[in-house]
């Protein structure tokens, strides 16, 4: 099984249905059924597979999996808040949100250290967290059977997919008080080029006074676009200062992007 084609096709998919599904609750109910069907097809091919040895047994719980997992927390999360929200009353609705967004919260500020963990990058703690000979050091928090499964499931899987999962459904709330709570998707922007890529594109906003009139703080600009485009942009100011560290073309993305812009004015083209 092909992996990071299955997960592009996921991907592809999913924007597939908000695209023609832009009612948020019968979207996300299509979505989740997508997800638990895709997590079965990779469950089985644990199964019957199994992995080679650890180091492809950590890659599947750490990366694989958590595609369509993320996606399954995510938009479980969604359908759980636009059912339940009241129908009637500004303030009702608010607070409503409020409780979710404090909840989704709270539980990101509980596991704040292993969040710091996996953004900077750290690996030393892998074998203990995503293989399944630790699986019983952590009680996974959502409620689902899959997530209960010995064969599919290590300690801390579940928990990287809630995190990254309740990360992006604050971010949805965000957007949904931003368009007065419409109950329908925005076109999803996914950023297609690298992580380094964008944090120039971050890091040129800022020196260049573009944002707030040169105010806004890097980490402010960096959320705004990871959140803008689907992308963790993970560690920016080691991603930098590792930028900073090339030989040439330090601004590789800017200057590509800068040229080809040129190519299109001189060509005529709109």
């Amino acid at each position: 099984m092909n992996h990071s084609l299955t997960s592009s096709a996921l991907e592809t998919e999913i924007q597939e249905i908000e695209a023609h599904v832009p009612n948020v609750i019968e979207a996300a109910k299509k979505i989740t059924d997508l997800c638990r069907s895709r997590l079965w097809e990779l469950r089985d091919h644990v199964v019957h597979k199994g992995f080679v040895d650890e180091a492809e047994e950590i890659h599947f719980f750490k990366h694989t999996k958590q595609v369509p997992l993320v996606h399954l927390i995510y938009y479980s999360e969604l359908l759980d808040l636009e059912l339940k929200i009241p129908v009637c009353g500004k303030k009702a609705r608010r607070q409503w949100i409020k409780t979710k967004r404090k909840l989704w919260s709270s539980f990101l500020s509980g596991h704040a250290q292993f969040w710091k963990y996996i953004q900077l990058g750290h690996t030393h703690w892998d074998p203990q967290y995503f293989t399944r000979k630790k699986k019983d050091s952590l009680k996974p928090a959502y409620a689902h059977h899959i997530a209960m499964d010995p064969i599919f499931t290590t300690s801390h899987d579940m928990l990287l997919g809630q995190l990254r999962a309740y990360r992006r459904a604050i971010g949805y709330l965000r957007d949904r008080r931003n368009t007065q709570g419409s109950g329908t998707f925005r076109p999803r922007l996914q950023w297609s080029s690298t992580k380094a890529a964008l944090t120039e594109l971050v890091y040129a906003l800022h020196h260049t006074g573009a944002i707030n009139g040169g105010k806004a703080e890097v980490k402010e600009i960096a959320q705004t676009l990871s959140s803008a485009f689907h992308c963790e942009l993970g560690d920016c100011y080691r991603t930098y200062t590792e930028i900073c560290a090339r030989k040439k073309d330090r601004t590789r993305f800017l200057d590509g992007m800068a040229y080809t812009l040129k190519a299109h004015m001189d060509k005529g083209n709109v």
